[in-house]
């Protein structure tokens, strides 16, 4: 047959061929050719091939980490101990510290016990040496005004109006203003001179005049005629007025001020020493002081000026007292509350580096 005949020979050719690739492929190929690997096979030896590495890795991983942490636990310990010496070190210094501090507080409160108890010492002293500075200013004072109580002084007599005697002066014009109201023949004048200092320039207020008596009787009566009577030398009118004493003349010059606002308003005044006494249409009032005679005034509607100070107020003295206990004990409590704090910081430290320190082997 045709068809068997076209058969036949491509049935011959393909065994021939098959033959020609069977013989020149080894058997291992042939059987790969003949039946390929599968998905699950390659799997499995890939899974084979890294369960070996991954063994060997994890024995060196394993190994090199416990060398780690052997190295890591030593290098702690080493610097822990470092830093318990310097800790310890530092504590020591700290506790000499604090000792020398508290014997130099101990030394500086004694030395400031003694000078607190001389500085009160001397602050009692000097008050009493005030009081007694006072007391013995009090009789200068009124000794100055006994060896004054003769004398009188006279305002407004022009400078050179005495020629060359002021005692002759002196007694002419007592004796031609105030010898029919005094009935004194003899004045008795011991000696009259002008104020002690300089010569005033033209124009200037005139020094006054100081006229000591013999008799204090005498004194009294010319002053009293001489304040009942307005007298004048060469047109000038002058006054007259006790001699006081310096520290009386300081107080009467704080008056001035109101003196002057008095005359002014036509007000009546006396000023007895070192008081001014007042003749209100209210009534008299008699003042102490110029600071009183003041405050009163201005009270009543009167303008008044300050008055010239006689001295600086004095500085008031510094309150200080005695320590009452001192310090030696609250040093010891001090001291031991510190040591207790630095006992405690110490263990808590020694606990925390044994808490942190990690274990010798892996698990």
């Amino acid at each position: 047959m045709p068809g068997g005949e076209e058969g036949g020979p491509s049935k011959g050719l393909r065994s021939k061929k098959g033959n020609v690739d069977v013989e020149d492929v080894g058997y291992e190929d042939a059987a790969m050719l003949s039946e390929p690997p599968s998905l699950a096979s390659i799997r499995e030896a890939i899974n084979d091939t890294m369960a070996k590495s991954m063994s060997e890795w994890d024995i060196k991983l394993s190994q090199q980490l416990r060398q780690l942490q052997s190295n890591f636990s030593e290098d702690v310990k080493r610097q822990l101990g470092e830093i318990r010496i310097e800790f310890r070190q530092m504590v020591e210094e700290t506790a000499g510290k604090v000792e020398a501090t508290s014997r130099r507080l101990d030394e500086a409160e004694g030395r400031i016990e003694e000078v607190e108890s001389f500085g009160i010492e001397v602050k009692e002293y000097i008050a009493a040496l005030k009081k007694t500075q006072q007391e013995l200013k009090s009789k200068v004072t009124e000794l100055e005004g006994h060896s004054r109580r003769n004398n009188i002084r006279i305002y407004g007599i022009k400078e050179g109006t005495e020629g060359t005697s002021m005692v002759t002066f002196v007694e002419t014009l007592l004796k031609a203003e105030l010898s029919d109201s005094t009935g004194l023949t003899d004045l008795g004048i011991e000696r009259a001179h002008r104020a002690l200092g300089p010569r005033p320039a033209e124009g200037a207020p005139p020094r006054s005049t100081l006229v000591k008596f013999l008799k204090y009787s005498t004194k009294e009566k010319i002053i009293s005629a001489a304040w009942k009577k307005k007298i004048s030398v060469d047109g000038q009118r002058v006054f007259f007025d006790h001699d006081y004493a310096t520290a009386v003349m300081e107080k009467r010059r704080e008056y001035l001020p109101i003196k002057k606002l008095l005359k002014q308003n036509g007000i009546r005044f006396h000023t007895p020493m070192t008081r001014m006494r007042v003749f209100l249409d209210s009534g008299t009032v008699t003042y102490q002081s110029a600071e009183q005679a003041a405050e009163d005034l201005r009270a009543k509607g009167f303008l008044i000026s300050p008055s010239p100070k006689r001295n600086a107020p004095e500085r008031p003295s510094l309150p200080w007292e005695r320590v009452k206990e001192k310090r030696s004990g609250i040093q010891r409590d001090y001291r031991q509350r510190v040591k207790d704090r630095l006992q405690e910081f110490h263990h808590h430290s020694v606990e925390t580096a044994a808490e942190e320190t990690p274990p010798s082997t892996l698990t």
